[in-house]
């Protein structure tokens, strides 16, 4: 039976992508999984979206693995902010699962397929069903070590980080067309051969136009990534790219502020339209929902000075606006929700306050 229809509430789920295994280095925020971990179930969190390296864990769970920084150090705190060498990582993944286990946390599982700047690792997915035992092996050591698998999220915002599924011209493909849909139900009739059971998805941030195209036969529910920014739906994008000014990061988000804040109403109707859109695809589909990048902005980094208030009034009303549609299985409070973040972790109550919002909420997709 799919995990979904069988809870008792919606959860309140946190997107620690690879940076849990990635920022183990001082300062990083995860040198401690069990501090880690003990601090998200504190602040009532139920459950973590993590990348589990599918493609390293598959090709060889003990060896060494070269990974490069995603983002420069000065732009994003998610992952490593020089290259890495990561090994064994069948026995990291047990290990922290085991953590994980213990305070009750469930795991959706997904990858971005990180890799060194070669790609050498990710071009050994060739085909769906590659992509899908991939996950069978990931999955399997997940719940060897007691993991508790919420769902599968076969590759985070598919096909932008597929990096092997590109059409002849280097271009990513629409969801919709003929290459990705091979990708994404080959991998998904694969793997329910083995687990039928385990609720599975392709996350989405773009295309939101392009959503009902979609063949969604073998979904087990839709994970779209909402921002007031996001590309998905662009109106913030297209409104900054007038009146950008050069700037550093940090400056870039000031500018941010500054439009947001001139027309707070307005963006804040983006971004509970977006909310609102997906529930009513909830409706027409059946599929529950799950969010585990949302709400504010996409990107923030915890610089001395950084004004978070405004990030926190769009996510509480993202929060508010989600639940209150009942077709969220599980919810995220915002895109930075870890420990790499400390000024905005550190805030207790506020994420007990939206954890709280969180589980009073109805599940009205059962």
């Amino acid at each position: 039976m799919n995990i979904l229809y069988s809870l008792k509430r919606p959860l309140a789920i946190t997107m620690w992508d690879f940076s849990w295994l990635e920022r183990r280095f001082e300062g990083g925020g995860y040198e401690d999984w069990e501090k880690a971990v003990t601090e998200l179930e504190e602040r009532g969190y139920d459950a973590i979206r993590l990348d589990v390296f599918p493609h390293m864990l598959y090709r060889n769970p003990h060896g060494v693995f070269r990974l490069d920084p995603v983002w420069p150090p000065d732009y994003a705190s998610w992952g490593t902010r020089e290259t890495v060498y990561i090994e064994n990582i069948e026995k990291k993944l047990t290990d922290f699962v085991k953590v994980c286990s213990a305070h009750g946390i469930k795991l959706g599982l997904s990858t971005w397929f990180r890799d060194s700047g070669t790609r050498s690792t990710v071009r050994s997915v060739d085909t769906p069903k590659t992509l899908a035992q991939m996950f069978i092996r990931v999955t399997e050591t997940v719940l060897d070590a007691g993991g508790e698998v919420l769902y599968v999220d076969f590759c985070n915002e598919f096909a932008h980080w597929a990096d092997f599924v590109r059409n002849e011209d280097g271009s990513v493909p629409f969801r919709d067309g003929d290459l990705c849909q091979y990708w994404i139900h080959g991998a998904i009739n694969e793997y329910k051969k083995t687990y039928p059971d385990i609720p599975l998805t392709f996350s989405v941030s773009t295309e939101f136009d392009r959503i009902g195209r979609e063949n969604l036969e073998g979904y087990g529910l839709y994970e779209p990534h909402i921002w007031m920014n996001g590309d998905g739906d662009g109106r913030f994008t297209a409104a900054f790219a007038k009146v950008r000014r050069d700037g550093t990061p940090g400056e870039i988000i000031e500018q941010q502020k500054e439009l947001y804040l001139k027309s707070k109403k307005y963006w804040q109707h983006v971004l509970t339209e977006q909310i609102r859109y997906f529930a009513e695809f909830s409706k027409e589909t059946g599929l529950p929902l799950i969010t585990t990048e949302c709400w504010g902005i996409i990107d923030c980094m915890d610089r001395p000075g950084t004004d978070w208030s405004w990030i926190k009034e769009l996510c509480e009303i993202g929060v508010k606006t989600a639940s209150q549609t009942g077709r969220w299985a599980a919810i995220a409070t915002n895109n930075f929700c870890g420990p790499q973040f400390p000024s905005l972790w550190n805030d207790i109550e506020w994420h007990k306050k939206m954890t709280g919002i969180i589980h009073s909420g109805a599940l009205n997709y059962k």
